[in-house]
């Protein structure tokens, strides 16, 4: 498994599109389209399998394939990927209702990083 961070314009309109594919809500996927937005992608034996993401909106998303969730892969994305992104504002993280352990997780990462204040999860 390797996670690794990047930026949307370093990623070719085919990964955006695979990327986007993976959420299961347009409102996500479409976070893959911000131009100049810092993105951890998670890739097993070569192929993406989840990213982290911010929208102009300043909301946090993850997506992570069916078959890997559970594996912590959406932890290190967004850990990672609050190591990247501006903290001069309030960040938002929005679990969908469908995955309760996102809240849990988003938590978890804001109360070990000391972010309490910084973002919040909705």
């Amino acid at each position: 498994m390797k996670i690794y961070i990047t930026n949307t314009n370093m990623l070719t309109y085919n990964q955006r599109d695979y990327l986007c594919s993976l959420a299961l809500s347009s409102y996500f996927g479409d976070f893959i389209y911000v131009d100049d937005s810092p993105v951890t992608i998670c890739e097993v034996d070569g192929k993406m399998v989840g990213w982290a993401s911010a929208a102009l909106d300043w909301t946090i998303g993850v997506v992570v394939k069916t078959e890997y969730r559970g594996r912590g892969i959406g932890t290190q994305l967004v850990s990672l990927l609050l190591d990247y992104i501006p903290m001069d504002r309030e960040w938002e993280c929005r679990p969908r209702y469908e995955y309760p352990q996102g809240k849990h997780m988003f938590e978890k990462i804001i109360k070990e990083k000391s972010l309490e204040g910084k973002v919040f999860v909705n």
